[in-house]
């Protein structure tokens, strides 16, 4: 007899959850610090800080569309599409690399002027 199929949860968002739980233990102020230095202007600062956080966890909604906020406004809008489509890919619940996807790939780009940062988990703890 075949047993029932258990219904296997979506993990995207339960990831990118984690993340947010994370930065209230401690990994949290990394992305922002990273977020004030692409505001700064300071994108490769930003990125070392993105690729150390990576290192506690890979699976970071939030990080991967940081660093591709950091390529988009470096001008390298390839790049930033790809890293906006991983952060899409690991929860699709969040919106922002969804929103920033949709800009960056407009054949009439007119510039990243409404980035979604998606740092409001972060910033609300």
């Amino acid at each position: 007899m075949l047993s029932a199929a258990k219904a296997v949860p979506f993990v995207g968002a339960q990831k990118s959850a984690r993340c947010a739980v994370q930065g209230a233990q401690g990994y949290g102020h990394i992305l922002l610090d990273a977020a004030q230095a692409i505001r700064a202007g300071e994108y490769s600062a930003a990125r070392a800080l993105l690729k150390e956080y990576a290192a506690k966890d890979m699976e970071c909604a939030e990080a991967y569309n940081l660093l591709a906020i950091s390529y988009e406004l470096e001008g390298d809008r390839l790049k930033a599409s790809r890293f906006y489509r991983v952060s899409y890919y690991i929860d699709q619940t969040f919106s922002a690399p969804c929103e920033n996807l949709d800009r960056v790939s407009d054949v009439w780009y007119k510039g990243a002027g409404s980035i979604a940062w998606g740092l409001e988990r972060l910033q609300n703890k």
